[in-house]
């Protein structure tokens, strides 16, 4: 896994950088994904200054997310909440699909 870390006006602390690759290691086994393009970015003249986006390139539908939060690490979490809701869609929309493995 590959993990592109981009920051605008705003560099994390490293603290935060090693609980981002924890995280995005954890979600490996839901969603086996080649790259994590992640984006920090603190946005003084908004009321919650700090975007959280993310990128997950993988099978199927990228994975693409944003949040924003008062501090990085409330984004970041929001961030990452809306990751695992996607991945729980995807999965769901597979087994909804009618996606049984056995040929029709």
């Amino acid at each position: 896994m590959k993990i592109v870390l981009r920051n605008i006006r705003h560099r994390p602390s490293e603290a935060l950088v090693e609980l981002l690759h924890k995280e995005l290691k954890s979600l490996q086994g839901d969603l086996p994904f080649r790259e994590a393009r992640v984006c920090f970015e603190r946005r003084p003249d908004r009321e919650e200054q700090f975007r959280v986006s993310f990128h997950l390139v993988a099978p199927g539908p990228d994975v693409i997310v944003a949040s924003s939060g008062e501090t990085l690490r409330s984004a970041m979490f929001r961030a990452l909440a809306a990751v695992n809701s996607r991945i729980g869609r995807r999965e769901g929309s597979r087994t909804a699909g009618g996606d049984t493995g056995k040929p029709g």
